[in-house]
């Protein structure tokens, strides 16, 4: 039985999908690539089947195997030369590991091709930047749609790659889930712990270590409150980071509490009185700070890439230099500080700001540029 025959009414020439992605889940790596399934989740909602898959999972750290995955990989791609039948539309994230074999791919079967970019593939560091970035540019060219998960990056894709505005879907990775990420109203009249949070990986990049400079800083500066920090996540300077916080003797200050599934990270960002976002990356987007935001929770983020398009300064949060420890401490004194009805004013519009990348709302855009390829391709085929 084929494909068509299986999905019987619910089929639609154009809504077959070649997924491939260097970034997928699995059961031991349960959040590895999370937003590229679920992507493919946004999809399977709105009628579209991953027909055909090329991906990679995270396993144990090894050259060889790394190697092994990759070999995997780019044959498995290829493959779809041959199964050209089975599927419509190619979609590819993480555009740099796999553009050489999605390039020729593209040039002998001819489907539509989606590109969903998410940051680190578009600004490349390293010896090979030169080389990726070259099969990048000639790979956005033949691509019908190049997905961006914000207006910034929509704005780097363009100046980097030179791509059309008009190929440019802007889509916030899936957005928020606002059933998952829930509003809660803080009591800003608990004289309890004055909780910081961050949520991200554990590792130089992040600005792990910033968040714990911070909150030792701010134990000094603010006697009279119980600073406490909450962290959340894993990384390559998670055993260095927890080393710090004991040599700071921050272990009463700061509790760490892991990597934790979705639905867990929603049940803390309503407890955090603000959450710290220190990063030292261009961030595409920074869709944990806007999950905060959906929670009634304002964030203090580096003034970069996504975070600067949707913090309004004191308005529903704070931007602060990169690498500004103090900055950061004196962000967080100032909003300390505040008369609770000037906390509630932020509060709600920082909500309101999450609320503009509502799940629905995004998708809606998105799967309608969709519906376009699929258009063009019964167009060319002669209809269905």
């Amino acid at each position: 039985m084929n494909l068509a025959m299986m999905l019987g009414a619910h089929y639609i020439m154009g809504n077959r999908i070649f997924l491939i992605s260097n970034m997928y889940p699995n059961e031991s790596y349960p959040f590895y690539g999370i937003f590229v399934k679920n992507t493919e989740e946004v999809l399977k909602q709105n009628g579209y089947v991953t027909a055909l898959k090329a991906v990679i999972t995270k396993s144990k750290p090894s050259r060889m195997i790394k190697l092994k995955s990759y070999l995997r990989f780019y044959a498995e791609i290829l493959r779809g030369i041959f199964k050209a039948g089975e599927y419509d539309i190619i979609y590819v994230h993480f555009i740099s590991h796999s553009a050489i074999p999605v390039l020729i791919l593209k040039l002998l079967v001819g489907k539509p091709l989606v590109l969903n970019t998410h940051g680190s593939d578009v600004l490349l560091k390293g010896r090979l930047a030169k080389i990726l970035g070259l099969f990048n540019f000639l790979v956005v060219r033949v691509a019908e749609k190049v997905v961006v998960p914000s207006e910034f990056f929509k704005d780097v894709v363009i100046q980097k790659l030179g791509v059309s505005p008009d190929k440019i879907i802007v889509y916030p990775s899936g957005g928020i889930n606002t059933e998952i990420f829930k509003y809660e109203k803080k009591d800003l009249n608990d004289e309890g712990d004055f909780v910081l949070g961050y949520v991200s990986r554990i590792d130089y990049e992040k600005g792990c270590h910033i968040f714990v400079e911070v909150v030792r800083k701010l134990v000094q500066v603010l006697p009279h409150i119980k600073i406490k920090g909450i962290m959340i996540g894993d990384g390559k300077d998670k055993d260095e980071c927890l080393k710090l916080i004991r040599e700071y003797n921050l272990s009463e200050n700061i509790e760490y509490l892991g990597a934790l599934p979705q639905r867990e990270i929603a049940h803390y960002y309503p407890k955090f009185d603000l959450f710290v976002f220190p990063t030292r990356l261009n961030e595409s987007l920074g869709l944990v700070g806007l999950e905060a935001m959906a929670c009634g929770t304002p964030v203090v983020a580096s003034a970069v890439g996504g975070p600067k398009t949707y913090i309004e300064q004191g308005q529903n949060g704070y931007l602060v230099d990169v690498d500004d420890v103090d900055g950061f401490v004196r962000a967080i004194c100032h909003y300390v500080e505040l008369s609770k009805e000037e906390k509630e004013r932020i509060i709600e519009n920082a909500y309101r700001t999450a609320l503009r990348y509502e799940n629905k709302k995004v998708t809606e855009y998105f799967i309608a540029e969709l519906k376009k390829l699929r258009f063009d391709l019964n167009a060319d085929s002669g209809g269905v």
